[in-house]
């Protein structure tokens, strides 16, 4: 019973989190931006589509929104044994010329952080009353938060916010809601008020919702699943969603149909097949802006130079118990190496070319990312990376991409890319940022230093954090006790990678633990 009453629990604090924090905004009506087009003579074709396309990217540009994750640990007073762990995420919107939407995605980013910061007084008193059972160990609760940006452009921003609270027992629960505003005149939007024909499309959609879950969950979903569907729309706020590549995507409650085991079921409505039910104005665009896509789920892009759409899909098929995935655009196709496990997609549209980004977990962790560019109805291959997609910073002009670092222990390092007026995929960036990076290290020898370009002594006992490095031949870092910036050289080995040493002494020497992965 104790059980069943704290998964109830997690459950409505995931919930109220979720609304708690974000009061409804009111409504407004849609601004709608009157674009005058002067005539030209025509000039050589080819140049002349080039700039009408770059043109109706900057007619719209997409804002750049950088997510940056920022945790907490709480502790029982008076002692160092931790009750609460929390992760919440800043949201900064640059660029665009749109102010409202920049103050609205801003404030509802800092809503929701005061109302996830100010839940630590709850979950104190939880552990507390936990603690009193007289149980030999305490399991640290969590509440995280993770926002990641699925689409942008000119007309919508849709972002995707993820809640995992842990209130002890066997699991925790999760939350997944769309977060979507109009690009345009700055607001929030209701689910209802994206349609023409918002009846007809809940009959259409609740068709498709119960064919969906048949097809992935029928030997587990609740007696009367279909019934929950039926009637989930007569919610004032109707269903959670978002919008990406392919289409708007429903995310159903975790429990509402089916048990755990099958998390929060996502249903996928492709635009082709609900055009008619959407405004134009929230149907993609021949404009700048990037969207996440999944396997299987087929988007319809109008290419550079072209005025039919081609279909595009990243493919994913189980053959003798390996996956196996491929890249298809119209008729081309492009095989990913054997037996990686896709991890995140997206197609960026820049100046009038289309790029696709591919991110995959060759085992362990090791991720590649492929660069593709579609041009003339083929799949032209940019790059392989070896290094994953940072998700939360996903831009137009501005995409992370996290590599890993071994140096001194283990991290993940980001840098900026963007393409170039050539098409390439390039960093201007000399130094990996740690940014994610909380690992404290504790030194065991005095380390010649650099602090505020003064030469000085890191002495024995010092705590810092590692913040950058070049993976080469320096440190930046943080001490934790005053704040202070400071930057350490060291050496790596010609003959070993691993090998490295400050002043002559191996790293192992210089501190008590170095946490190297693997």
């Amino acid at each position: 019973m104790k059980r069943r009453m704290k998964q109830m629990m997690a459950i409505g604090l995931a919930v109220m989190l979720v609304f708690g924090g974000c009061g409804k905004q009111p409504e407004e009506p849609a601004v709608e931006e009157t674009i005058v087009v002067e005539e030209t003579e025509p000039e050589e074709a080819e140049k002349e589509q080039k700039e009408e396309k770059m043109s109706n990217s900057k007619q719209s540009e997409a804002v750049e929104i950088h997510v940056d994750s920022k945790r907490k640990n709480y502790y029982f007073e008076g002692t160092e044994e931790s009750y609460l762990y929390l992760q919440y995420c800043d949201i900064a919107v640059n660029g665009g010329e749109n102010e409202n939407l920049k103050r609205n995605i801003e404030n509802w980013s800092m809503e929701q952080n005061e109302y996830l910061r100010s839940q630590a007084a709850f979950f104190e008193s939880y552990a507390a009353e936990e603690k009193k059972e007289g149980k030999e160990y305490f399991n640290t609760y969590s509440l995280l938060q993770d926002v990641m940006t699925v689409r942008n452009d000119g007309s919508v921003v849709s972002l995707r916010e993820d809640l995992y609270c842990y209130l002890g027992g066997d699991h925790g629960t999760f939350y997944r809601e769309g977060i979507n505003f109009d690009a345009k005149s700055g607001k929030r939007l209701a689910f209802s008020e994206i349609f023409t024909d918002y009846e007809n499309f809940k009959a259409d959609a609740t068709d498709r919702i119960i064919y969906q879950l048949e097809q992935n969950y029928s030997e587990v979903l609740f007696e009367d699943y279909a019934e929950i569907v039926e009637t989930m729309w007569s919610d004032d706020m109707g269903p959670r969603w978002y919008f990406d590549a392919s289409g708007i995507v429903l995310v159903l409650e975790q429990y509402l149909v089916g048990p755990h085991s099958i998390g929060t079921p996502e249903i996928y409505l492709p635009y082709g097949e609900i055009r008619q039910y959407i405004k134009d104005a929230y149907l993609p665009q021949e404009q700048n802006g990037i969207a996440l896509f999944r396997q299987n789920q087929e988007v319809y892009l109008t290419l550079p130079g072209e005025t039919e759409e081609t279909s595009m899909m990243l493919r994913s098929e189980l053959k003798n118990e390996m996956m196996y995935n491929s890249l298809w655009l119209g008729q081309e196709e492009f095989m990913l190496q054997d037996y990686v496990a896709v991890q995140n997609a997206y197609i960026v549209r820049c100046d009038g070319e289309i790029y696709c980004l591919v991110e995959v977990d060759e085992a362990s962790d090791d991720y590649k990312t492929y660069i593709f560019r579609f041009t003339e109805g083929k799949i032209e291959r940019i790059e392989e990376i070896l290094a994953g997609i940072d998700e939360n910073n996903v831009n137009v002009h501005e995409i992370k991409i996290e590599e890993t670092v071994y140096l001194l222990g283990t991290y993940h390092g980001l840098k900026n890319y963007r393409f170039d007026e050539n098409g390439k995929f390039v960093t201007e960036d000399t130094e990996y940022l740690l940014s994610k990076n909380e690992m404290v290290l504790t030194t065991k020898t005095d380390i010649p230093v650099i602090l505020e370009e003064t030469e000085s002594i890191l002495p024995a006992g010092s705590h810092i954090v590692l913040t950058a490095t070049d993976n080469e031949t320096y440190v930046k870092f943080s001490i934790q006790e005053t704040g202070q910036q400071g930057m350490m050289l060291v050496e790596r080995n010609e003959n070993d990678y691993y090998q490295i040493t400050i002043n002559g002494i191996n790293e192992n020497d210089c501190f008590e633990m170095l946490p190297y992965a693997g």
